[in-house]
């Protein structure tokens, strides 16, 4: 999926959940106005009932003695469901979010961004995770469908993010940026009629992420070994290097390595939805 559709498809995401909270808000005030005339039209039937008992003399007595107004106030609060009420609180909160959310989308430019969008702006918040006990969005019943798109969308990042390795990889060695030292490099990457000399661990990461037999977990799995494996890298003889060059590859590749994003800290896609804090 190229980066533009996978932000298209973050923005339907968005755009469904929004329809669903929407109809959730007109629903609730419909239900409002309903309610609200229900009572005005019982305290008008009510307050034409009593005026019409206090035209009458003994009617008047009663409604004296009673102390009842023969002109009764109806009340314009009438009472509703403080649950219902909390929902179409946290409905008008989520909705607000989602716009927020939808204005950062075209702005997104890696795969990473389009995952911290997903995971900081939309299911870590409090109308998103749910309250105490109370299940989190897509877990409630009838959110199946957005669950699922959500969870399409959080492993359509990743793979973004592995094709943004491989773009990394593509550009610096278009830009001649790979350092090589005696010889050269034995392995190459193609693209279009062109070839460029690459590091040999950049050439296995390129097989790692080109591997479809491999899910993405298991490609970033792969790629951190050879990344801890450049973190920790120390040369045994750097004034061999310093003489022949020999090394100078492992220790441009090393820098390099370790700027890749090999989705750290990635929020795990099979919890799109908790239960709760």
């Amino acid at each position: 999926m190229a980066l533009q559709d996978l932000k298209n498809s973050i923005k339907e995401l968005l755009l469904n959940i929004k329809r669903h909270e929407n109809s959730k808000i007109f629903s609730r005030d419909k239900a409002e106005r309903n309610v609200n005339q229900a009572v005005d039209k019982a305290a008008s039937i009510a307050s034409k009932l009593t005026a019409k008992v206090a035209n009458t003399k003994l009617g008047a007595r009663v409604l004296t003695k009673l102390n009842v107004n023969p002109e009764p106030v109806p009340d314009p609060s009438p009472s509703m469901d403080p649950v219902d009420n909390l929902e179409q609180v946290d409905s008008r909160s989520r909705a607000e979010i989602l716009n927020g959310l939808l204005l950062q989308v075209n702005d997104l430019q890696l795969g990473r961004e389009c995952l911290n969008l997903l995971v900081n702006g939309l299911q870590k918040k409090e109308a998103f995770w749910g309250k105490g006990n109370k299940a989190g969005y897509f877990h409630v019943p009838g959110h199946e469908g957005l669950k699922e798109e959500l969870t399409e969308c959080v492993a359509a990042c990743k793979e973004q993010m592995l094709e943004d390795i491989r773009s990394s990889i593509e550009n610096k060695a278009k830009s001649g940026g790979f350092e090589f030292g005696l010889g050269g490099s034995n392995y190459t990457l193609e693209m279009g009629n062109q070839s460029f000399g690459i590091p040999k661990r950049a050439y296995k990461i390129c097989e790692i992420i080109d591997n479809s037999d491999l899910s993405a977990e298991e490609k970033f799995t792969k790629i951190k070994e050879i990344k801890v494996a450049a973190l920790t890298y120390q040369p045994s003889f750097p004034w061999f290097r310093r003489l022949t060059g020999i090394g100078d590859t492992k220790e441009s590749t090393n820098r390099f390595f370790a700027n890749l994003d090999c989705a750290e800290d990635c929020y795990d896609g099979k919890s799109t939805a908790p239960a709760g804090p």
